[in-house]
């Protein structure tokens, strides 16, 4: 998941990449969680394959790393502010926003 702050706004933006299988559990159990996002035109994307990881990219300053084990449980957080690392976080966003595709509310 990547977000960004508004910077005049308090409103968050939030862009979303979901596997489809996890798009559709969200949409038939608990569609209460996911359809706000889609309402609200935040990014989501669909079709993405998930790595054993997930990014949260805050502001474009701070990576948080989630790291999850065999048996899907998150077993890892690192925050990392370094540069190099966000970049290469950018880099996986675009590559996540080539790979999926779009929904729109």
């Amino acid at each position: 998941m990547h977000q960004q702050r508004a910077s005049h706004e308090r409103k968050e933006n939030i862009t979303l990449f979901l596997s489809n299988s996890v798009l559709d559990v969200l949409l038939k159990n608990q569609p209460d969680t996911i359809t706000p996002h889609i309402e609200s035109c935040n990014a989501i994307y669909r079709g993405i394959e998930i790595p054993q990881y997930s990014l949260f990219l805050i502001d474009d300053e701070i990576l948080y790393t989630g790291i999850y084990s065999q048996t899907n449980h998150l077993s890892t957080v690192i925050r990392n502010t370094n540069q190099r690392v966000i970049e290469w976080a950018k880099e996986m966003v675009s590559e996540f926003e080539d790979e999926g595709t779009l929904l729109t509310a």
